[in-house]
């Protein structure tokens, strides 16, 4: 459901979500390579660990914005296939729903992304 929010503020909640999705997986990577034996893995981790600074940091100033914008989203609501967002926005309530495996493949893009041009 969509609420009557500007573009901008349902884009910046859009953006949020993405940014703490690439979050946990780059976390969850991390605890990968963590456990695998490489020869030299500190490239790798620490490869890692300045994407994960630029994504916290972009989170953060999204949260302020959106704390000033009295705009809050919630955890995720999931049964395996899809993943629901509810948010709240200026009085209203609602939602982005993703299909699991189209936001995989977002992910991997946005991964890409920041990975091969740091943004």
């Amino acid at each position: 459901m969509k609420a009557p929010i500007p573009q901008y503020e349902e884009d910046l909640v859009y953006e949020y979500i993405y940014r703490v999705y690439l979050i946990d997986e780059l976390e969850r990577h991390r605890l990968y390579f963590e456990k695998m034996h490489f020869k030299i893995p500190e490239p790798y981790m620490d490869f890692i660990d300045v994407r994960l600074k630029v994504l916290r940091n972009e989170v953060r100033s999204m949260k302020l914005e959106m704390r000033q914008l009295k705009i809050k989203v919630l955890d995720p609501e999931t049964d395996g296939i899809f993943s629901e967002y509810k948010y709240f926005a200026h009085g209203y309530e609602a939602s982005f729903r993703f299909w699991e495996a189209a936001m995989r493949l977002e992910g991997t893009r946005r991964l890409t992304s920041y990975f091969f041009t740091g943004k």
